[in-house]
């Protein structure tokens, strides 16, 4: 509580721009009010209307719930009167309102550290707040091209003077060329110095990358030697937590103890460059029932020069760039698709889209990893019977998780036919156990229980004997591999 009485706060935040609005409460039930004075400034000020409003299911904002439907509150009955859509989110899922509710956690993180490093009273967390949903709304992030202010308010505004040049040419040429020269400096002289690499002149058409060094380790006290070593040897940046990584976003809460990897943004772009960011979704990359083969390929000159133009190796190069990172639930479909790359045929391309379909519903999915002290590698193999129509061999799949997260996955074609169910599913269980007992022996996860589960009952008891011979042979200390059958 301020000097005011003023117990809580409550924020307005526009999705497109992520320009945030803060009014001061005294309770929760004058939520209302405060969006009515919002609403009016905001629609006069911009000219436009609001049309949807999330929130969460709180009363304030819902009402309640009976067994005859919602039976709206005054803020809920406000929202229908002016035409406002009401999306709230389902209980227990603050992720789906994830903009407000992570940008709630950084203001008050920020909030309390400006109060502890001013060493100031308590008493003053509201002009805090203030300050920072001032700073929040004038610093750019990743997730949009501007500032909040520049893009709510519609404007060229800046913090500097100027805006940012974009070449060497219009730096040399603003007011301020002499800092952006000794910021340039800055930048090179360590690179010089340390002799990371000769310049060269530019080639035309061809752009510049830049570099990052990742640091990754469970071992603070470790990970401080390291960056230590490297600045003793080294001119580098210390840039704190990566957030992106090979065009990998990392969503990480130390807190909750939750990693997430996720590729949306790369989705999105691969989307666009191929004309496909306004299709509509499918539910499955594959479904049962799609058949390929080289008699769906093209037969004469003229289908070949009909599907000359279509990008297929470009679009399936970039599926096969998600699918490593961050996607194995497309592992199967984009192997399969990489097999008719020097011959395709527009049943090969339809399926493509398709799985450009399959991302575009699902570009938000992620790995997930959450802290656990249940240290368990669990794997899962499974095999199709000579379902390589053209070759007449099975295909194999597996898929290892850690602690519930995805570590490791594999789709691939065997080299031999098999003459049976039973031969392909022990071949595909084969494969698994030797690529989880060469990551566990890698890892040296001392301790650690590999339970091992397959789907075909035919070939347990022989997997069994044989997966012990191979642990044997990797002469592997504590460690227990136990084959397991499971519903399909």
């Amino acid at each position: 509580m301020d000097v005011q009485g003023q117990k809580c706060f409550i924020t307005f935040i526009d999705d497109y721009s992520r320009y945030m609005y803060l009014y001061m409460l005294h309770h929760k039930s004058e939520a209302l009010e405060a969006f009515k004075v919002f609403k009016v400034e905001v629609e006069k000020q911009c000219g436009k209307q609001i049309k949807i409003a999330r929130t969460d299911r709180g009363g304030e904002y819902y009402g309640r719930y009976t067994e005859d439907g919602q039976v709206p509150g005054p803020f809920a009955k406000f929202l229908q009167d002016n035409g406002i859509v009401g999306q709230y989110t389902m209980l227990g899922s603050p992720d789906q309102n994830g903009v407000a509710e992570r940008r709630k956690r950084t203001l008050m993180d920020m909030v309390r550290s400006m109060l502890s490093g001013s060493k100031l009273p308590k008493s003053l967390w509201v002009e805090a707040l203030k300050t920072v949903v001032y700073i929040l709304n004038r610093v750019p992030t990743k997730a949009i091209p501007k500032t909040p202010f520049e893009l709510f308010k519609e404007s060229d505004y800046n913090i500097g003077a100027e805006n940012d040049p974009e070449s060497f040419s219009q730096a040399m040429s603003c007011n301020e060329s002499k800092l952006w020269y000794d910021a340039m400096k800055d930048e090179m002289n360590p690179m010089k110095n340390n002799e990371v690499w000769d310049l060269v002149t530019l080639t035309d058409g061809v752009k510049a990358i830049g570099y990052d060094i990742l640091l990754a380790t469970n071992d603070r006290g470790m990970l401080h030697e390291v960056k230590q070593f490297l600045s003793k040897n080294f001119d580098m940046k210390d840039m704190s937590d990566a957030s992106y990584v090979i065009g990998i976003k990392i969503h990480h809460d130390r807190h909750k103890g939750f990693l997430g990897l996720s590729q949306e943004t790369y989705i999105n772009k691969v989307l666009e460059r191929f004309r496909m960011k306004d299709c509509s979704p499918s539910v499955a990359p594959i479904v049962k029932g799609d058949k390929f083969n080289l008699n769906q390929c093209p037969k004469n000159e003229f289908e070949r020069k009909q599907m000359k133009n279509i990008p297929y190796a470009s679009v399936v190069g970039s599926l096969m760039f998600a699918q490593v990172c961050t996607r194995p639930d497309i592992t199967f479909a984009v192997r399969m698709l990489g097999r008719y790359q020097s011959n395709l045929g527009i049943n090969h391309w339809r399926a493509t889209k398709k799985v450009l379909r399959y991302l575009k519903g699902t570009r938000e999915h992620m790995l997930t990893y959450k802290r656990s002290d249940h240290l368990e590698v669990i794997g899962y193999s499974d095999s199709d019977f000579v379902g390589y129509f053209d070759s007449r061999k099975s295909t194999s799949g597996y898929i290892f998780m850690f602690s519930s997260g995805v570590i490791s996955w594999r789709s691939f074609n065997h080299t031999s036919t098999a003459t049976s169910t039973m031969e392909a599913e022990f071949v595909s269980c084969f494969m698994a156990t030797s690529h989880g007992i060469y990551g566990m022996k890698v890892a040296t996860l001392e301790g650690i229980v590999d339970v091992f589960k397959r789907s075909n009952v035919s070939q347990i008891d022989l997997s069994k004997q044989h997966v012990e011979d191979i642990v044997k042979a990797f002469v592997l200390d504590n460690q227990v591999i136990e084959v397991k059958s499971i519903g399909t």
